[in-house]
């Protein structure tokens, strides 16, 4: 209520102004939903795809991370297809494995919701910590989208074991200060699957239009968005948009790598202290974070900052 957060008569003009050109048009809706998308965007539709033509390293332009900033602003999620290479995705995969396999990695064994799920933070070693963290096509579009300085906040990856069940209806956060706040967005989750994935393997569910931060429902009553993909397709998601991990019905696993990145501002410590995270993956953790920032090695350069 203005008149009683300024009763001497502050115009907040100014700041709504802000707010109206730096607010994703879905915000401006009581519910987030269809009614308020652009005209002619289509968040159900192949429309939400940045096909592996655009996004190959001769094509992609900043037109491209320019349209899959603006899909992750409006619909809160864009699939970018076939974007890394086969034997990137391998060498991730296999490098889990054997990580997963020594004594170190009981420390790094993160909490997951969901029935047969496993999930471990990735130590700052490779290949976990090689170039595809700070790939430039990558970095281009979460610029786009997150308009400011950012940092990989966490990276984890999920297996989903053959036979898992569904998990609920989770946002990664819902608002930073209060439920009727109107801010930019300030996060996105980065996914990629380890493998390919078949319907039968249940791919990421994601709600179009679901991620006001005063959203309070657990559930997708339009129905989900949910797409079977092939090695090296990677699915980008607003921090609050409402998504879920469904049943794993195959016979095989579905691992997937997951990245946060978040602004510089922002840092889910409420993740870290509930979920009583060892101090040796929190260790680990600032690592990726410091490789976003620039330090200085004189004072001269420090005082410079």
């Amino acid at each position: 209520d203005p008149a009683a957060n300024f009763p001497d008569g502050h115009s907040m003009a100014p700041w709504g102004k802000y707010l109206d050109e730096t607010t994703p048009a879905p915000f401006q809706h009581p519910n987030g939903t269809v009614e308020s998308w652009p005209a002619s965007l289509d968040c159900r539709s192949s429309q939400v795809v940045i096909s592996g033509h655009q996004l190959a390293l001769e094509n992609f332009s900043d037109a491209t991370a320019a349209a899959a900033g603006k899909l992750l602003d409006q619909c809160g999620f864009v699939y970018l297809d076939n974007f890394l290479d086969a034997e990137t995705v391998k060498r991730l995969s296999e490098g889990f494995q054997r990580f997963k396999a020594t004594k170190e990695a009981r420390d790094f064994v993160y909490p997951v919701q969901g029935e047969g799920r496993e999930e471990y933070m990735l130590p700052f070693q490779s290949p976990f910590n090689d170039s595809y963290v700070h790939d430039t096509r990558l970095l281009q579009i979460l610029n786009k989208f997150l308009r400011g300085s950012f940092k990989m906040e966490l990276q984890t990856i999920i297996n989903s074991k053959a036979g898992s069940g569904n998990q609920r209806w989770h946002q990664g956060w819902r608002y930073l200060f209060h439920p009727e706040e109107r801010l930019p967005p300030y996060a996105a989750v980065v996914t990629l699957p380890l493998t390919t994935v078949t319907d039968l393997m249940g791919p990421t569910e994601i709600c179009p239009g679901k991620k006001l931060r005063f959203y309070r429902g657990w559930s997708c009553p339009e129905g989900p968005v949910a797409a079977s993909s092939t090695l090296g397709t990677v699915a980008v998601f607003d921090y609050k948009t409402l998504h879920r991990g469904p049943a794993n019905r195959a016979r095989e696993d579905r691992p997937m790598l997951s990245m946060v990145y978040s602004r510089s501002f922002f840092l889910n410590g409420e993740a870290i202290v509930n979920r009583a995270v060892p101090m040796v993956q929190t260790l680990h953790q600032r690592r990726y974070w410091e490789s976003f920032f620039w330090h200085p090695e004189s004072k001269d350069g420090q005082m410079m900052v």
